[in-house]
C-alpha cells in the first residue's frame, strides 16, 4: 500500500483485489485487539481466496500454535484447538507463500509431516505461513467445499501481500497486549485496569450513566504447582470472557485469585445478571483436588454506592468480603451499613470551605 493510502499495484492482481487489501489495512489499523485483528484478516482472506472457511493459528506459547479465530464453514474447529509439532518454527521458515496441504510431506517424523496430519484432521486444504521480522508468527488454514484437486488460489500475489500485512498487524497487536495484559490469564493487568476504571468513571459522570464494578474471588485453587494454578486461572478467565458483553464490559486481573469486571451503563440489579452467570459457571470448575471452586462476588455501583473510583473500589471490596462468608453474591445497600459516609464528609468539607472563604 502506498503512503497516500491507495492500493499498490501487484503483479497479476486485479484492481478490486488491491482495493480489498487496502480496505483490510485500514480496518486493521482501527483496533489494537489481537482477536479483532485476526477476525478482520480472516474476512479478507475468505473474500479474496474464495475459501469456505479459514482459521488463524498463532504461536502464543513457545512452539504451540493456538487457534485464535475462525470464519466460515469447512473447518472442524472442535477437533484441533492447537498445533504443536516439535521443530515447527524452523520448518515453517522454509515455506514461501500459500501451499496446498497435500504438498506437505506425507511420511516421516518431521514437523511438516505432523503438521500435514493435523491440518487434514482440521479439514484444511491450503496453509499460508505468517512471518514477522523474519520469524514465523503463525499460519492461516483455508478450507474449500469439495476435493483438494478442485482448489485453486486466485491472485497469489495479493494473498502474499495480505499475509505480510496480517503478520505485521498481529505482531504489533501481540506486543501491545503483552504490555497491558496479565500473562497467566490474558485479562487486563492491574495497572491498566485502574486506568480504564478511571476512564469509565469519568465517562459515566459526564453522561449521567451508571457504572458497576464486579469483584470475583476464587477460593480452593490448587496450590503448590505454579503451572497448574496458572492453568486454572486461564481456564476461569476464558470462561468468564464468554459470560460478559464482549464489546463493552472490561475484565481484569485484580489479585492473586481475584478478577474484576468493569460494567459500563449498568446498575446494581443489572450487574447481578452477569455475576450470577459467572458464579454458576466458575463454581463448576474442578479445583484440582477433587472439589469445586468457591466463587464469591461483590458488586458496587455508581452513583448508588460511590462517587469516585476510590469509593467504588472500597465498596466493592467490602461487598466481596461479605460475599466470601457464604461464597455468594453480595451488593451493599445504597448507604453501606459499616462504611464511611463519603457524601456527608464532602458536603461538610465544601460547606466549611465556603464559610472560610466568606470570613476570609
Amino acid at each position: 500500500m502506498r503512503k497516500d493510502g491507495s492500493p499498490r499495484e501487484l503483479p497479476g492482481a486485479t484492481e478490486a483485489a488491491c482495493k480489498e487489501v487496502c480496505r483490510a489495512a485500514i480496518r486493521l489499523g482501527e483496533t489494537l485487539e489481537l482477536r479483532k485483528r485476526a477476525d478482520i484478516a480472516l474476512d479478507s482472506f475468505v473474500q479474496l481466496s474464495g475459501a469456505s472457511g479459514a482459521a488463524i493459528f498463532l504461536a502464543l506459547n513457545g512452539e504451540r500454535y493456538v487457534r485464535v479465530a475462525g470464519k466460515g464453514s469447512g473447518l472442524k474447529e472442535s477437533r484441533v484447538k492447537s498445533i504443536a509439532p516439535p521443530g515447527l518454527v524452523a520448518e515453517l521458515c522454509r515455506l514461501n507463500g500459500p501451499l496446498a496441504v497435500s504438498d506437505l510431506p506425507r511420511r516421516g517424523a518431521g514437523a511438516l509431516a505432523a503438521l500435514r496430519r493435523e491440518l487434514r484432521d482440521l479439514g484444511a486444504k491450503w496453509v499460508v505461513p505468517l512471518r514477522a521480522c523474519g520469524r514465523p508468527l503463525g499460519l492461516i488454514c483455508l478450507a474449500w467445499e469439495g476435493p483438494a484437486e478442485s482448489c485453486a488460489l486466485s491472485q497469489p500475489w495479493v494473498l502474499g501481500e495480505l499475509a505480510a500485512l496480517t503478520a505485521s498487524a498481529l505482531a504489533n497487536a501481540r506486543s501491545y497486549e503483552t504490555a497491558i495484559l496479565d500473562e497467566p490469564t490474558g485479562l487486563l493487568a492491574t495497572r491498566y485496569y485502574n486506568l480504564r476504571l478511571r476512564e469509565e468513571m469519568r465517562r459515566a459522570t459526564r453522561h449521567g450513566k451508571g457504572l458497576s464494578l464486579l469483584l470475583a474471588r476464587l477460593d480452593g485453587l490448587e496450590a503448590g504447582r505454579e503451572g497448574s494454578l496458572h492453568s486454572q486461572l486461564r481456564e476461569s478467565s476464558e470462561r468468564m470472557r464468554d459470560l460478559i458483553r464482549a464489546d463493552l464490559d472490561i475484565p481484569a486481573r485484580y489479585g492473586e485469585n481475584e478478577f474484576a469486571v468493569i460494567l459500563p451503563d449498568t446498575g446494581p440489579e443489572g450487574a447481578r445478571v452477569p455475576a450470577g452467570r459467572i458464579r454458576e459457571t466458575l463454581s463448576q470448575n474442578d479445583s484440582g483436588n477433587g472439589t469445586r471452586l468457591r466463587v464469591s462476588i461483590g458488586i458496587a455501583s455508581y452513583p448508588e454506592h460511590a462517587d469516585t473510583v476510590e469509593e467504588l473500589s472500597d465498596c466493592a471490596e467490602r461487598a466481596l468480603a461479605e460475599a466470601a462468608v457464604r461464597a455468594s453474591i453480595a451488593v451493599l445497600p445504597p448507604t453501606p451499613r459499616d462504611a464511611v459516609d463519603y457524601r456527608a464528609m464532602r458536603i461538610k468539607a465544601r460547606a466549611a470551605a465556603v464559610r472560610e472563604g466568606e470570613t476570609g
